[in-house]
């Protein structure tokens, strides 16, 4: 029989996601591989997207560690870009975008490698 991971979905605003990242509260998966000639087309399509208002929600999917960082190892580029958002960006184009992150508790290597 399979384990069943308990998963929770966690809402928060655009800024607070940034000040988050700002404290290396977020941070990327180690186990991740990332072509960073893909993210960086991923991210421009994606930021042009959020800048032109399209964009009302942003989801990733992470894991929290015993020290209480989480994670992103789904939906990577999307971290990127918001991390490449300035304040005057958000303000200047008067964005309002929720970040929803599905959120496992400490999972192993071979776990993330199947939700991927």
């Amino acid at each position: 029989m399979s384990k069943i991971l308990k998963k929770k979905k966690n809402s928060f605003t655009l800024v607070q996601f940034k000040k988050m990242l700002g404290k290396n509260l977020i941070g990327i998966y180690n186990g991740i591989i990332i072509d960073k000639k893909v993210i960086n087309i991923e991210a421009k399509k994606i930021k042009e997207t959020i800048i032109n208002g399209s964009i009302k929600q942003i989801c990733m999917t992470g894991y929290v560690n015993d020290s209480g960082i989480l994670y992103i190892f789904s939906g990577v580029e999307k971290l990127f870009v918001i991390a490449n958002l300035s304040y005057s960006d958000i303000k200047k184009y008067k964005l309002d975008i929720d970040i929803c992150i599905i959120q496992y508790p400490k999972i192993d290597k071979t776990t993330i490698e199947k939700l991927l």
